[in-house]
């Protein structure tokens, strides 16, 4: 009897050390993704001036430099269709 619980104890501690890792990773990163989106309209709406700027991070913070670099690239990609469409209803 004391083997079968063993048995079952050891993968089940096991399991729940993984989810709580995971669960502190995930919420890590989904932070991080909301921090570079919202660095990128700080980016897009400045009123300093458009002067190049230089992005750095490491771990999480790499992570939020690559979501900003994503939010910028749609909102580039946005920006071309609505210059498209003005060029159309001029034409």
């Amino acid at each position: 009897l004391a083997t079968l619980i063993t048995a079952v104890a050891l993968p089940y501690a096991l399991v729940r050390a993984a989810n709580m890792i995971d669960g502190t990773w995930t919420l890590a990163i989904e932070r991080a993704d909301l921090a570079g989106i919202e660095l990128a309209r700080t980016l897009l709406e400045s009123q300093a001036g458009h002067r190049p700027v230089v992005l750095i991070g490491f771990s999480m913070g790499a992570r939020t430099v690559y979501s900003c670099l994503k939010e910028l690239a749609r909102q580039q990609e946005i920006w071309e269709e609505q210059q498209e469409e003005l060029e159309l209803e001029k034409a």
